[in-house]
């Protein structure tokens, strides 16, 4: 019994691996080759999980998180990225992925990238529960609306007239939009005009025919005479494919605007190894917008050599262990002694983790072994970080303070 029940088991990681954790659901697989274009390329909003398939908590979500993915779908994209594969491991580092899962939100709002011309999404970290409901109720409530209101004759026929491209009006007694027609609004906005009219007259009915609610009426051109009635099932499939039929130009605006590019491949490379930090140009580069566990060592101390190389190694060893999660750098804190005054750090050597885009770190105060510092970037996401007193401490380049060293033995001699 117990041989077939770890084969069975080996099977489930088997298959988790080789054909996808999420294989065959309504759960995107977002990697770091399509994120931009998927996520970036519409005006969507998406919830995108980063995971690793042998985390626990992974497995755990993951029912819940299919679910959700089938109850959302049409309305709100739902997405996926591997963290353990090589290939995603950048992404994930340039979203500052600590923990798994990490869930975020991308809005339905591009903005501008730090390439010219070129557009991007900001995302919110997802604090909710983790059932389907949570899940699904958050993301419904960020659903954009690019639906227009009509409350009388006169709106109507302003907005049926004003363009000569197709329009969509729906009748309803509903006293707030749907989702399905939010959704169907962000699909379309960029090419059909979506409105609705709630309540209207007698008289504004009669003369659309409409005897029933919900009804929706597309009209080709800017003839209030002529319209067609969707008489289908009220689902997004099917009314989809009803509204492509009067489309010119293309919903979504990765046909206007394209798409972030440096999100597919970020360009600074992963970091498997403790990076020395000696020089302010690359701090800035590492850590000043990034997120980085830092060590300060006395490196000046003749007795510490030793001791000093071992915990380098130590880092190097956890840089491996966390690479694509969390840079790992260290530097000579008896020059950096503005870090230890700035971040009230007890003595060398010091631990702490910067977030240097959101001016925040978070002091280690265990023992340095391996064991407890791994275990402290574990739980990273269960800690809570404090602002930085006086902003981000002024990096001091050793090279420069070391000429300064020996341009005053010189004088002294």
């Amino acid at each position: 019994m117990k041989n077939i029940l770890s084969i069975f088991l080996l099977f489930t990681l088997f298959v988790s691996y080789s054909f996808g954790f999420y294989e065959n659901t309504n759960v995107v697989t977002l990697t770091t080759k399509n994120f931009a274009s998927q996520v970036f390329g519409s005006e969507h909003i998406w919830m995108v999980e980063f995971y690793a398939p042998w985390c626990g908590h992974c497995k755990s979500l993951k029912p819940e998180y299919e679910k959700a993915a089938k109850n959302l779908k049409g309305l709100v994209r739902v997405g996926a990225v591997n963290c353990d594969e090589q290939a995603n491991k950048e992404l994930c580092s340039n979203y500052q992925i600590q923990g798994f899962p990490t869930i975020k939100y991308f809005p339905s709002k591009l903005v501008p990238a730090k390439a010219k011309g070129t557009f991007h999404k900001v995302p919110e970290d997802y604090q909710k529960g983790r059932t389907a409901k949570d899940i699904i109720d958050f993301a419904l409530s960020k659903l954009p609306s690019f639906v227009t209101k009509v409350t009388d004759e006169k709106s109507v026929e302003k907005f049926i007239t004003s363009t000569t491209t197709a329009k969509a009006l729906l009748f309803t007694d509903k006293p707030k939009t749907s989702n399905l027609y939010k959704a169907l609004s962000v699909d379309f906005h960029n090419d059909i005009a979506l409105a609705e009219g709630k309540s209207l007259a007698e008289s504004i009915l009669e003369k659309f025919q409409v005897t029933s609610f919900p009804t929706l009426l597309v009209f080709p051109s800017d003839d209030q005479s002529q319209f067609t009635k969707y008489e289908g099932k009220l689902e997004h499939e099917s009314l989809f494919k009803f509204l492509s039929k009067y489309q010119t130009k293309g919903n979504d605006k990765q046909q206007q605007q394209e798409p972030a590019e440096q999100q597919k491949a970020p360009a600074e490379p992963t970091l498997d190894y403790a990076l020395e930090i000696k020089d302010k140009d690359t701090f800035d580069k590492h850590c000043g917008k990034g997120v980085c566990l830092v060590t300060l060592f006395d490196l000046q101390s003749e007795d510490d050599k030793e001791s000093n190389q071992q915990k380098i190694q130590l880092l190097n060893d956890l840089a491996k262990k966390n690479a694509g999660r969390i840079k790992i750098v260290w530097a000579d804190g008896s020059i950096q002694s503005n870090f230890v005054k700035q971040l009230d750090l007890a003595g060398l050597p010091s631990v702490f983790v910067l977030n240097g885009n959101k001016s925040k770190y978070i002091k280690y105060l265990g023992s340095f072994t391996e064991k407890n510092v791994q275990e402290f970037i574990s739980n990273l996401n269960k800690k809570t970080a404090v602002d930085l007193p006086k902003g981000l401490p002024e990096f001091i380049n050793s090279a420069t303070t070391t000429e300064s060293k020996k341009s005053n033995k010189k004088d002294e001699l």
